[in-house]
């Protein structure tokens, strides 16, 4: 094993105190393929000590290709030749230029000619606004080189991705990848996730707060309870290159001051690592420049809801330095109605900054970059999306019993448990509840780049990362606007009398039909979730590459990454009888308890009753590990339930990528990782505690240590190759190979068992795709079509303990079945992704449209919730009562053969554009984008009545721009036709069970954006 720290210390794990941790991160400076850069380079003196062999050997080879890369002493040569249009005529004030080293402006006759380039091979671009650029190799000798240049106009915006690590005209890179910049996020007005996954095939965004669904998903892969078993996200989320475990805080002021966004489908591991196994998100930041530039961007929407952004960059005198300066605020009033006295929610208030600091010159290029971002608005909540009963007594913890207000979300003539979609009406985005949200969430993330050319064609790249990220978030768990009996007007019901049991009942209407409302009043539930979950972030790479100057190119590198994370439940009811006083006096209240044993203080209950009657034990070793029982503690005892889970994680990884250049036509490109994860889940990183009454009397049973005390490994290699050919018509056509990896991790066991590790996924994705401009260059194309083989499918849910593994059956469960993450074998997925864009004169149309299907290898488990489930019969011993009890449980359903979660097979997005000239006033551009996605399943249990529905989104916007873009104003409408769609569903809440939640998406929004450009 392997361990980079600072810059000047490569140590193994067992001498790591010697050396002082410097945090860094996995990103490289980009390099072009096309243009030789000259920007500057950081100087890393690092030196090797104890290193192993196979990094001894590595970096070898990484020397000894290095040296492949220098061209070999010989004479200088010219290059000269001719630039035309596709008639043939010539193109004077084109720009030519040699990677590596020289350019030329061609003369009227479209000649040039670049003296002083070194023998060897090199690569030749001509360029020329309003055009695209052209690129050939050619062998310079002592005699020079020729070379003729066609060049068609450019109706195309050039995009650069740095999806390999490299800059690349995003039609020059052989994989399936959407790319939008500055320009298209600006138009579109791409501020928040559901535009992204509007616009981009095979992405689907769900809930990331309470990893409860799928979170983020590309081609059906996504994440479940990653926060409590420890697993890596499937879906990789950087930040300038960064990695960085979630996904808050990524895009601050509403994706402002962004470069650009890219979403590569398909493993990304070989270059970009962390277990991207489905695809990766790369969000690039607008550096600062040696030219002075500021933006000022206001916002207002009809929701109420207000945006300012605002960023300020150029040099710092006149030495190498400058900076950059981006902040915003974001409030406003909550997009989501709540009819309850809980106040709004998905309400705003966010503010960030980040500074930022260059330093540039001929061989060193230094990029640091710091932001912080605070949330202290109202978070979104979970929409009740059927009918409950609310007849029967007992039913979801008394949730719904005698529930009076109509589910404001959808039609209340809607069957019991009922989907909403499949009832008459529109689903509305509306909640009742009476706890108000709050969301309490920060996060810093810093970035260092560094890149030193050590000469004409080797560069050595440091980069780092270091974050901290806390998310909270405090919801209703009753999920309904209900309020204890007395509760002034508008009141929310948390609070009660010490002296009265007020605080246990709510009111119902006396006479109801049914009977059930003798009094006025009923018993209730009336509690609230509190969410944290916060991580620690810490990376550092070492990176070796050429310089992309001849026919032979390659990156290598080392990398280390480190993590901590936690995640904690804590769930208060406030509804309680024994919420208020202490355990000992509550204990005395409920004596004798069970009508026979005399208590006169909470001890008294855990001697005579739990250790009495032979329920448990009281902490016997005295270290507080194992299952105990204790008497809770304070005056308030609402805090009824806690659980927590912690954990470490280290990837260490090897990587080296190669490309050849054949010829004009012919390229080979591939890649090797090894990588590394090493996860650790202590016994004191997990475990809780639930208070409950023992015949009235509260005392409450720990579960300490139910962590692992063995540190476990995964590692793989994983790779890439790729041959492409590029046609005589500059067509490009490839085909490739990629694997992906993602690392196991630990299932949750009781104090003193090891249950089952989690097992590694791969995936071996076989593409083939063609990119290119047809139709004079008018139709801008790319294709891809995909076939993925994803062995060990992680998933968690209730089924049989696994074969040869023993797994206690506690006498008191209700069902012999246990819940664990299981690895399901031999599940496929294909696909065909098709993205265009086409344009003739002040007219553009582009989009795509997304083909994708799949099969769940061989698996079977309870599907939670399932109304037509087969049941079997069990018998346990009921806990409350001591005596024996019957119970019918759900038994597994065969899901072999089903569709991944949230994949829809067809999705597709349009949109529309024109721009118009207006000489002296500035011009003016509209554009409309159509967006279609067709039904999914929420789950892979694949139940007909619960398949999410299609849905559809129609934006429409504006935008007067003066002379120069100096100022421009926006006028927008996002869901014109107001539609509601669900995009994440949860028929059995994996939090207390609730039935029937989930997010849906923001209703109708019309706002104006005001821009300001004053160096414009």
């Amino acid at each position: 094993m392997f361990i980079l720290l600072d810059p000047g210390c490569w140590v193994t794990t067992w001498n790591i105190e010697r050396c002082i941790m410097f945090n860094g991160s996995r990103a490289s400076w980009p390099v072009s393929r096309r243009r030789h850069d000259n920007g500057g380079r950081t100087a890393m003196e690092s030196r090797l000590r104890a290193v192993p062999k196979t990094l001894r050997v590595f970096t070898l080879w990484t020397l000894a290709l290095s040296l492949l890369a220098l061209p070999a002493f010989a004479q200088d040569g010219a290059v000269s030749g001719t630039v035309t249009d596709a008639d043939g005529d010539p193109l004077p004030g084109v720009l030519v230029s040699v990677e590596g080293g020289g350019e030329a402006m061609s003369d009227a006759d479209g000649a040039f000619s670049i003296s002083g380039v070194a023998a060897g091979s090199h690569t030749v671009t001509a360029s020329l606004e309003g055009f695209q650029s052209s690129s050939q190799s050619v062998q310079v000798t002592a005699s020079g080189a020729t070379v003729s240049f066609e060049i068609r106009p450019a109706y195309h915006a050039t995009v650069v991705v740095t999806a390999e690590r490299v800059e690349e005209n995003v039609m020059e890179v052989p994989m399936t990848i959407t790319a939008f910049d500055s320009s298209i996020l600006e138009e579109l007005v791409i501020q928040e996730r559901t535009d992204l996954q509007n616009l981009v095939p095979g992405l689907q965004f769900g809930d990331e707060i309470e990893q409860q669904g799928q979170g983020t998903v590309i081609r059906g892969i996504g994440t479940r309870n990653a926060q409590y078993d420890q697993a890596d996200y499937a879906v990789a989320t950087y930040v300038d290159g960064a990695y960085t475990l979630g996904v808050y805080g990524t895009t601050p002021g509403g994706g402002f001051d962004l470069e650009r966004v890219e979403v590569a489908r398909g493993p990304q591991g070989t270059l970009n690592g962390r277990n991207s196994i489905a695809g990766a998100i790369n969000v690039v930041t607008k550096g600062p420049t040696d030219q002075w530039d500021a933006e000022l961007m206001g916002e207002v929407t009809d929701i109420s809801q207000q945006r300012l952004n605002g960023a300020l960059g150029g040099p710092l005198g006149d030495g190498p330095f400058s900076f950059r300066l981006t902040a915003g605020n974001h409030t406003g009033d909550g997009r989501q109605e709540n009819v309850g006295p809980g106040g709004d929610h998905d309400a705003p208030d966010q503010t960030f900054y980040a500074p930022q600091l260059r330093a540039e010159t001929d061989r060193l290029n230094v990029r640091a970059r710091w932001s912080h971002v605070e949330d202290r608005g109202t978070p979104r909540a979970f929409v009740q999306l059927s009918n409950v009963d609310r007849t029967t007594g007992g039913y979801s913890r008394d949730r719904y019993y005698l529930w009076e207000t109509p589910n404001p979300a959808l039609d209340p003539n809607c069957g019991l448990n009922t989907p909403a979609w499949n009832c008459p009406g529109d689903i509305q985005n509306r909640v009742a509840l009476n706890y108000p949200g709050i969301n309490e969430s920060e996060s810093d993330f810093g970035v260092l780049r560094a890149d030193w050319q050590v000469s004409r064609s080797l560069g050595i790249s440091f980069n780092a990362s270091s974050g901290e990220t806390v998310q909270q978030a405090l919801r209703d768990a009753d999920y309904t606007n209900r309020v204890p009996i007395n509760t002034p007007p508008g009141g929310h019901g948390l609070g009660g009398s010490p002296d009265s049991l007020d605080h246990t009942l709510t009111t119902c209407t006396v006479g109801r039909w049914d009977g059930l409302c003798p009094d006025g009043t009923v018993a209730f539930s009336n509690s609230f979730y509190d969410l944290p979950f916060e991580y620690e972030e810490d990376s550092q790479e070492l990176l070796f590459r050429s310089s992309y100057a001849g026919d032979f190119n390659f990156i290598g590198g080392l990398f280390r990454y480190k993590n901590q994370r936690s995640g904690t439940i804590h769930r208060h009811d406030l509804q309680i009888p024994y919420r208020f006083g202490t355990a000992d006096e509550q204990a005395r209240r409920a004596s004798p308890i069970y009508g026979f044993v005399e208590a006169n203080n909470c001890q008294d209950v855990l001697i005579k009753v739990v250790e009495g009657f032979g329920i448990g034990t009281t902490d016997p070793d005295g270290d507080e590990e194992g299952l105990y029982w204790y008497c809770p503690e304070g005056n308030d005892l609402s805090h009824l339930l806690s659980f927590f889970n912690r954990g470490n994680n280290w990837t260490e990884a090897a990587f080296f990528s190669v490309d050849y250049r054949f010829n004009d036509s012919w390229a080979l490109s591939g890649g090797i990782r090894y990588t590394e994860d090493e996860k650790e889940q202590k016994p004191v990183d997990q475990g809780g505690f639930f208070t409950l009454a023992l015949g009235g009397a509260p005392v409450t049973i720990a579960l300490a240590g139910e962590g692992n005390p063995f540190p476990q490994t995964w590692a793989r290699p994983i790779g890439h190759l790729a041959l492409e050919r590029t046609t005589d018509a500059g067509h490009l056509v490839y085909g490739r190979i990629s694997t992906g990896f993602r690392s196991g991790g630990f299932n949750i066991g009781l104090p003193g068992q090891v249950p089952p590790y989690i097992e590694e996924e791969t995936l071996v994705n076989y593409e083939l795709g063609a990119k290119g401009f047809f139709l004079d260059s008018r139709l801008q194309l790319s294709a891809g079509l995909w076939y993925n083989q994803f062995d060990n499918y992680q998933l968690a849910a209730t089924q049989a303990p696994p074969p040869g593994v023993d797994i206690p059956i506690s006498i008191y469960s209700s069902t012999p079945l246990v819940e664990y993450t299981a690895n399901i074998p031999d599940t496929t997925i294909q696909g065909v992704d098709l993205e265009f864009s086409y344009r003739i004169g002040s007219f553009g149309l582009r989009g795509f449209f997304a083909w994708q299907d799949s099969e769940i290898g061989p698996h079977s488990s309870v599907i939670d919730g399932h109304p037509d489930a087969q049941t079997a019969i069990w018998n346990y011993i009921n806990f409350d009562t001591g005596e024996p009890a019957t119970s019918e449980y759900d038994l597994p359903t065969n899901q072999t053969g089903n569709r991944l979660p949230k994949a829809p097979q067809n999705k597709l997005a349009l949109t529309a554009s024109w721009f118009k000239s207006l000489v002296s006033a500035g011009h003016l551009s509209f554009q409309s984008t159509y967006a279609y996605t067709e039904s999914a399943f929420p789950s892979i249990g694949n139940v007909d009545i619960w398949e999410l529905p299609a849905f559809d989104r129609l934006d429409v916007g504006g935008t007067w721009s003066a002379p120069s873009d100096r100022w421009s104003i926006s006028l927008f409408v996002k869901n014109i036709m107001d539609e509601v769609a669900v995009i994440e569903y949860l028929p059995i809440s994996g939090n207390g069970g609730v039935p029937a939640i989930g997010f849906v998406t923001p209703p109708r929004e019309a706002g104006l954006q005001l821009r300001f450009r004053p160096f414009n």
